[in-house]
């Protein structure tokens, strides 16, 4: 399950395309005036302050680097489309189901209650995890059968565009084939699913009928990726698909057999066409930043507080840096961002404390965990405690011309010639920017501990919370451990902040921030 590479070889973009120039304005820094930060942020009690509104969000992010997404606030729709194949039925994908039950479990897998399925649908879990800020609904289409056999399917290799020859994967046929099926059959409301009327479908989710193949040059796995073949011209009159999820009917049996219904790679896939990355690294030569337990990791529970600060459904406490101690206690999911400086965006660097308990989302893979996984039936954190994360999620100016780094920017006003783009990830050969060894999001492990360095393959445990008596001290990370020798953040900023953990219950936990 993964994010296909987004390819840059598109020479003129949204913003040319439209003619229009944004100016979302600066971005306000925390040691300015008072005057100057944004009316939003308000204080509450003691040296603690709370955010209201992000300065910008992913909404003015997506524009500015051009992507096109489902949006993850208020009610949104997802065309879910199944394909079969000549030597792949769908009656012939269990011995159990017949045709059309497969096609009902699809729909209660995407779009049913919790109830109906062995742990949460698509709608359910993203409508929880968002704090019912997100509502998702939609419709499973019939199946439509393309009329050649799987490796006929696999073979596929010539775009309808040219130019987009290096970028063509098969799933762009699938997907083109069973919408144009669709549309000719729901003339009149097709467009429904382009809700924000820009020439796209919103999103569309492609499941097929074939087994899936780990083999990395198959393209029958789970995937996110864009259908570049429609990406010119959008018509809102006649919107085509282009942001889709690829993915087997299989993976609903995964987790629980063949008679419960298992969401888990659906939900992680749906993760992406709200544009999130995944948290593991695609790179063999590289080590795993997070440490499995996560959505958009090893498809482990909810999605964490970063992830939910990206799609706008969550806001942090924060320090400010004027004061030496700040004392807060938090909530079950509650989140505490320090950075001196922060820029009232997801888009900065800092770190990130999140109250964990292995309740609602966590729940069921805490206790159970979830046994489709390799190795093993990995195991969400079921302990409470705190999830300390290093965030490095600045954006930098890119060239459409070359797509090369210019520099990190603090706005999102760029010229034609520029687009955004967050420049770290958690797979180094994704990133282009100053420094392939940045992590878009790491996993700060308690007393220096540095074993998630190892490899690419380690899971983290409960050793990897923060409890009560420990205490995070930059001088436990000076041999690197993840941050910069000094240790600074990424930025050659100070890393100044010592963390204690005062106390963690189910219901609470208490954080006393020094500045040092």
């Amino acid at each position: 399950m993964f994010q296909r590479k987004r390819f840059l070889l598109i020479a003129i973009g949204l913003l040319s395309l439209s003619g229009c120039s944004f100016d979302f304005g600066p971005i306000i820094r925390g040691g300015e005036s008072s005057a100057n930060v944004p009316t939003s942020i308000e204080p509450v009690e003691g040296a603690i302050h709370k955010v209201e509104d992000f300065v910008f969000t992913i909404d003015e992010y997506k524009v500015a680097n051009e992507k096109i997404l489902l949006p993850s606030l208020g009610d949104q729709k997802l065309l879910v489309l199944p394909v079969e194949f000549l030597d792949a039925r769908a009656e012939n994908i269990s011995p159990y189901h017949s045709k059309d039950e497969i096609h009902t479990m699809l729909e209660k897998a995407f779009f049913g209650s919790a109830a109906d399925t062995a742990w949460e649908s698509v709608a359910s879990f993203y409508n929880k995890s968002s704090n019912g800020l997100l509502n998702l609904s939609g419709e499973v289409a019939p199946f439509y059968t393309m009329n050649m056999t799987m490796a006929e399917f696999e073979a596929l290799n010539s775009p309808r565009v040219s130019e987009f020859r290096d970028s063509y994967d098969p799933s762009w046929t699938a997907l083109d084939e069973a919408f144009d099926h669709y549309k000719v059959n729901n003339p009149t409301t097709y467009t429904q699913f382009d809700q924000d009327n820009d020439g796209y479908i919103d999103a569309v989710f492609v499941v097929y009928s074939a087994p899936y193949n780990m083999d990395d040059n198959s393209v029958f796995w789970a995937f996110q990726y864009y259908n570049y073949d429609n990406f010119r011209w959008p018509s809102a009159k006649t919107p085509r698909p282009y942001n889709y999820a690829f993915a087997s009917i299989e993976f609903m049996f995964e987790g629980y057999g063949e008679n419960q219904i298992d969401a888990h790679t659906f939900i992680h896939e749906s993760g992406h066409l709200f544009g999130l990355e995944d948290y593991y690294t695609y790179d063999s030569d590289d080590w795993g930043a997070f440490g499995g337990l996560d959505m958009m990791d090893h498809t482990i529970g909810d999605h964490n507080g970063y992830s939910k600060m990206f799609l706008n459904w969550q806001k942090p406490y924060y320090v400010t840096g004027k004061e030496e101690v700040s004392i807060i206690t938090l909530n079950p999911g509650e989140l505490v961002l320090i950075k001196d400086d922060w820029n009232f965006t997801p888009f900065d660097e800092y770190l990130l404390a999140e109250f964990y308990t292995s309740t609602k989302l966590n729940k069921k893979d805490a206790l159970e965990g979830y046994p489709a996984n390799s190795p093993g039936n990995i195991k969400n954190f079921d302990e409470p405690g705190i999830k300390l994360y290093h965030v490095d999620s600045r954006i930098g100016s890119y060239s459409w011309s070359s797509h090369n780094f210019i520099s990190y920017i603090d706005y999102l006003d760029l010229p034609h010639s520029q687009y955004a783009e967050i420049v770290a990830s958690n797979t180094k050969s994704n990133i282009v920017g100053p420094n392939s060894t940045f992590k878009l999001l790491r996993l700060i492990e308690p007393n220096g501990g540095s074993s998630l360095l190892r490899g690419n393959a380690v899971i983290a445990d409960n050793s990897y919370l923060f409890h009560q008596g420990d205490v995070f001290k930059p001088s436990f990370y000076k041999s690197g451990k993840g941050f910069k020798t000094g240790p600074t953040f990424n930025d050659d900023s100070p890393l100044n902040y010592q963390i204690e953990i005062a106390e963690v219950t189910n219901n609470n936990a208490t954080l006393i921030i020094t500045k040092i």
